[in-house]
C-alpha cells in the first residue's frame, strides 16, 4: 500500500512501537500500512460514525488484516482504556478537536509513551495546551501536500516538561531548532497577518489597545529577525 506523503510520515513515528490506536482513522490506511510493515501486539482504529467505520472495516478486509486490526466505534479516545496501547496517532481534525479529545481523556494521554499529532489548522492552540499540560515536543515535521502545508507534531508527557515561548509554541519549538527547509513560508504568512492586525490597530488612542499594539509591534519584529536568520541557511 502507497501512503500520502503524510500519512507516511506519520507512519514512520510509529516503527519503534509494539501497539497503536489511530483515532479517526477514516479508510484506516495508516494501520493497514503499519500492519504490513510488522507485527504489532495491538492496532486499534477508531471512528465516531458508523458510515466511516464500515469504510475501515472493507478496506481492512479487502487487504487481508481484519484479524490484525481491531475497529471499534466511539468519540474520540473513549473506546480505548488505560494501558491498551502505548501510542496514539489524531490524525486530519482542527487543532481545537485535537485538544479537545484530548482534553476529555487525560489520564490515558498521560499514560501514552508518544503521541503523534497532525492539526488541520489551529495548531498553536493545540501546542499551547500541550505545553501547558507538561508535554515535551519530541519532534515537529512540515509536509508539502496538495499545495497545503501539513503540521505533524510528536509529543509524550515529560515530569517538569520544558517552557516553551509564546512564539515557539506560533510556529513550532522543533521547527525552529531545526530550521526546517519548509518553515520560511509559514512564519513569512505568520508575519504578514501580524502586519495586517498591526495597520488595523495602529490609530487607535483606547488604552486597552496600546499594550496589544506594542505586544504585536515586538512580535512583528522577531518573526522578522526570524525570517532572516531562516535565509541565512539557504
Amino acid at each position: 500500500m502507497k501512503l500520502t506523503k503524510r500519512l507516511e510520515v506519520i507512519a514512520s513515528y510509529f516503527s519503534s512501537c509494539e501497539s497503536m490506536a489511530d483515532i479517526g482513522t477514516d479508510h484506516a490506511y495508516l494501520p493497514i500500512y503499519l500492519a504490513k510493515q510488522k507485527e504489532y501486539a495491538k492496532l486499534i482504529a477508531t471512528e465516531l460514525n458508523s458510515g466511516p467505520l464500515e469504510r475501515a472495516r472493507k478496506e481492512v478486509q479487502d487487504v487481508g488484516v481484519d484479524s490484525v486490526i481491531e475497529l471499534r466505534q466511539g468519540n474520540g479516545l473513549a473506546c480505548l482504556k488505560i494501558g491498551e496501547v502505548e501510542a496514539v496517532a489524531i490524525a486530519g481534525m482542527g487543532g481545537e478537536t485535537i485538544r479537545d479529545i484530548l482534553q476529555d481523556a487525560l489520564p490515558l494521554v498521560k499514560s501514552l509513551k508518544l503521541l503523534v499529532l497532525q492539526p488541520m489548522s489551529r495548531g498553536t492552540i493545540l501546542r499551547e495546551w500541550l505545553a501547558e499540560q507538561g508535554f515535551l515536543f519530541l519532534d515537529e515535521e512540515l509536509v508539502a501536500e496538495d499545495n497545503h502545508l501539513y503540521e505533524i507534531i510528536v509529543v509524550r508527557l515529560e515530569e517538569g516538561g520544558r517552557d516553551y515561548s509564546s512564539l515557539e509554541l506560533e510556529i513550532g519549538p522543533i521547527l525552529l531548532e531545526k530550521r526546517h527547509p519548509l518553515l520560511i513560508s509559514q512564519v513569512e504568512r505568520l508575519l504578514k497577518r501580524y502586519e495586517q492586525v498591526f495597520l488595523n490597530l495602529k490609530g487607535e488612542k483606547n488604552e486597552k489597545y496600546l499594550s496589544r499594539i506594542e505586544e504585536i509591534r515586538k512580535k512583528i519584529e522577531k518573526l522578522g529577525e526570524i525570517v532572516k536568520w531562516l535565509k541565512v541557511k539557504q
